[in-house]
């Protein structure tokens, strides 16, 4: 049965890495449905698994997430155009202009979003680092295509589809 299941892996049209990611995130997101206490257990102790110097998993991958909002957030304010940069609607004329306004909004972004979003995370999460780790798989995905006319969201399903089942399995 295995060698049928990596043959069919093999024909299709994505890589083996995206089938076994999926089949990884199916297999963690039917052990938190169904309850299974070894595999949840440690999934949990994840989540307070200290890594290196006091952080844990989760923190590794909240501040991840922080970076990928951090990069949608830059993406949507700032746009290029003839001169040396365009904040929402109003050019600068200058590169000091242009520099003082880009520091100083995204250091006041980056403040709120490092405030706000770890204890929003740790607070709404039952299983952090899985959760967490999911989201960033979705999100960072969108991000680095998000700016691809012609992207076809297909091309990427499992690995999409990986996360979404580790960032929402534990909510069902």
């Amino acid at each position: 049965m295995l060698n049928e299941v990596q043959r069919w892996i093999d024909d299709s049209q994505y890589d083996n890495w995206e089938w076994y990611s999926l089949i990884i995130a199916a297999s963690i997101s039917g052990c938190i449905f169904f309850e299974v206490y070894s595999v949840t257990s440690a999934l949990r102790s994840l989540d307070t698994q200290i890594v290196m110097s006091g952080y844990t998993f989760g923190d590794f991958f909240i501040a991840s997430l922080q970076g990928i909002v951090m990069g949608f957030v830059g993406k949507r304010l700032y746009t290029h155009g003839n001169s040396y940069s365009k904040f929402m609607t109003d050019d600068f004329a200058t590169k000091e202009m242009t520099f003082v306004a880009r520091i100083g909004v995204m250091t006041v972004i980056s403040i709120m979003v490092g405030l706000v979003l770890p204890d929003m995370v740790s607070q709404s999460a039952d299983y952090v680092t899985v959760q967490v780790a999911g989201t960033v798989v979705v999100a960072g995905n969108l991000l680095i295509h998000s700016e691809i006319r012609n992207w076809n969201v297909m091309n990427e399903a499992p690995v999409l589809a990986a996360g979404s089942l580790l960032a929402v399995a534990p909510m069902l």
